[in-house]
């Protein structure tokens, strides 16, 4: 009995226990499972684990690799650079020495020399004018010749920022000696100076002799190298020079009208005297800016020429490409006119000019430009009286001033109109300007038209008044509108060609203008011969068109 209920017990015990045990045996299969995989997975971590340390390593010793090639490459660049560094400091070296040694005086059997530089300039140009002094073809005016400028100097240097300059100058027109075994044209001075600069490294110079003179744009003392012969002065001058700051040149010239020498063999030649004071600053890109004031003297001429002109100028660049520009100056003194009957007196004098412009360069590859134009000088309505108010010009460029063909001056005249042009190329310019004229005044005298210019027949000194274009006063004011074409070539440094071509379309006032001249009228007063001056009319202008053609060619050493 107790058997049978002891395996009973157990029997019910194994039933109750036997679930349990089941179920763990189950559970740690599963984990034997899970424990499997999770190590797996942890293998394969591992073993991607280790390829990624040894291209991570391979990365290493690469760049390890590149960066000492790197450093190779540097280095031997390096040493390159400075190898060709060294080289050129050696070529800078040897140079500056060249150059020391060209400047400085050298000496040959005891004796030392002096550099001389050459010059040589040859220009030959062919003109053909029609009607421009009198807009009138009946009066068979028309005019073809060639003209031949030579210059041959040497620049004399005995020491830096010393220089001796001698420029010796042929001018002529082909045909125009007398004969074919005349020489009426022989050489002379064109330029003949001594000059100083940048004296004891103070910035002051010192030029003295004979020398041309450029102020400004020109407008009121020029080189005036279109003309044949030039424009030049004998005299002094002597300035202060601080580059991109200030500039100021004082000046004092002895002259006449014509070119000539200032004294004669035989005695002293009645000369006029010029002097002047010009300021520039240019410290600013943006703007420029000019005072000046130029005094005139007749000295020994008999004419009284006592004329102060005080002016300024400004040239502004406010962007790029734009450029505007503004001239003024008044002018004040005594001066001597002629009256109605040609007889001299003296007068007061008191006038104006003034210029503007805007001019606008595209910034493309032609280099386009278009620009706007003003000129005004002051005229004189009623020049016979005691009070002279027209501009009188000093010694402005008669190209490219108030027109390429010359016929007006800075007096008594409004010049207005455009100007176009472009480059094509960096060596060739083109351009075209457009001139309408008109008077500032009510008729008067002009200085136009040649008329002004002397005459082997007058009977009185050149310096004096002898003829002028007169307008009469009432009607229209229009003198006309002009022209210009102009082409200009350099195809070397050596080397240049011009070519223009200019009209001229007479107005009303020009039609109705004529050209007076002071002539002689003898009388016999009892026993006594007397003379007495008067005005005499040379010629009415017409209503004709005029034109200039000039083609040139410039060879420059």
């Amino acid at each position: 009995m107790l058997r049978r209920f002891s395996a009973i017990a157990i029997l019910l015990f194994a039933l109750a226990v036997a679930p349990r045990g089941i179920a763990a045996q189950k559970d740690a299969v599963a984990r034997d499972a899970a424990i499997s995989v999770l190590m797996e997975e942890i293998d394969s971590v591992n073993v991607k684990h280790a390829l990624q340390s040894r291209e991570l390593e391979e990365i290493k010793k690469r760049v390890a690799e590149l960066q000492e090639l790197l450093q190779k490459s540097v280095e031997e660049t390096r040493a390159k650079v400075d190898a060709e560094i060294e080289t050129y400091r050696n070529a800078l070296k040897t140079s500056q020495a060249r150059l020391d040694e060209l400047e400085s005086r050298q000496t040959l059997k005891g004796r030392k020399l002096p550099w001389l530089i050459p010059m040589l300039e040859f220009r030959l140009r062919t003109m053909y004018d029609k009607n421009r002094t009198d807009t009138d073809s009946s009066r068979g005016d028309s005019d073809f010749f060639i003209q031949q400028r030579l210059r041959v100097g040497l620049t004399f240097q005995p020491w830096k920022n010393v220089q001796g300059v001698a420029i010796l100058q042929d001018s002529r027109e082909w045909a125009e000696e007398k004969t074919t075994t005349s020489n009426q044209h022989s050489l002379d001075l064109f330029h003949g100076y001594m000059l100083f600069e940048d004296i004891a490294g103070s910035g002051v110079w010192l030029q003295g002799g004979r020398f041309s003179m450029k102020y400004g744009s020109g407008r009121q003392v020029s080189l005036s190298d279109f003309h044949n012969v030039g424009q030049v002065f004998d005299g002094i001058r002597i300035g202060f020079k601080r580059p991109k700051f200030f500039q100021a040149d004082a000046f004092a010239v002895l002259y006449k009208n014509g070119f000539a020498p200032v004294f004669q063999p035989w005695g002293q030649d009645r000369y006029s005297i010029f002097s002047g004071l010009y300021l520039s600053c240019d410290a600013s890109s943006y703007i420029d800016a000019e005072l000046y004031g130029f005094y005139q003297d007749n000295g020994f001429v008999e004419q009284t020429e006592k004329i102060g002109t005080v002016g300024a100028r400004l040239v502004a660049r406010p962007v790029k490409g734009l450029l505007v520009e503004g001239e003024a100056s008044v002018q004040f003194g005594k001066v001597t006119i002629r009256d109605e009957s040609a007889q001299l007196k003296e007068a007061s004098h008191v006038a104006t000019a003034y210029f503007l412009q805007a001019k606008y360069s595209a910034p493309v590859k032609t280099s386009p430009w278009i620009g706007m134009f003003v000129f005004s000088g002051s005229g004189d309505a009623n020049p016979f009286d005691s009070k002279d108010v027209s501009y009188r010009p000093l010694f402005p460029h008669a190209k490219g001033n108030m027109g390429n063909m010359g016929l007006f001056r800075w007096q008594g005249v409004w010049d207005i109109g455009p100007s176009i042009g472009l480059l094509p190329v960096e060596s060739l310019k083109l351009s075209a300007d457009y001139h309408f004229y008109s008077l500032t005044s009510d008729g008067g005298n002009l200085q136009a038209f040649d008329a002004y210019l002397a005459r082997s027949t007058d009977t009185s000194s050149s310096s004096l008044t002898n003829r002028v274009l007169n307008v009469p006063a009432g009607g229209s004011r229009f003198l006309g509108h002009e022209l210009d074409i102009e082409v200009l070539w350099k195809p070397m440094d050596i080397l240049s060609f011009g070519l223009g071509y200019s009209f001229f379309m007479a107005g009303a006032a020009t039609r109705r203008s004529q050209v007076l001249s002071v002539g002689d009228r003898k009388e016999t007063v009892g026993a006594v011969d007397v003379t007495t001056p008067y005005w005499r009319r040379d010629y009415r202008m017409g209503g004709d068109t005029a034109h200039r053609f000039w083609l040139e060619a410039t060879l420059s050493l």
